[in-house]
């Protein structure tokens, strides 16, 4: 099981927690928020959640953003037609 722990961050006013799971650099962002983090505290479900990671991602993780943008693309989709239904 995953350890956490909070720590107060004072440029928001919030408390958020601290993962002690190694994730890979390109999910890392300014302030030393990672993707999941981000996406765990818009509380985004599945789709958005992912499609979210994809565009934080997408200029970091390989030389053009097209793969990431499309996958992004791609989830917004899946999330459209699950409202429709």
């Amino acid at each position: 099981m995953p350890c956490h722990s909070e720590g107060y961050d004072e440029q928001f006013g919030s408390y958020k927690i601290v993962s002690k799971i190694k994730t890979p650099k390109y999910y890392d962002g300014a302030n030393g928020y990672t993707a999941r983090e981000v996406v765990e505290n818009f509380d985004l479900n599945y789709n958005l959640g992912t499609a979210c990671t994809y565009i934080l991602r997408a200029y970091k993780k390989h030389e053009t953003p097209n793969s990431d943008i499309q996958k992004a693309i791609n989830h917004l989709k899946f999330e459209l037609e699950k409202l429709s239904r």
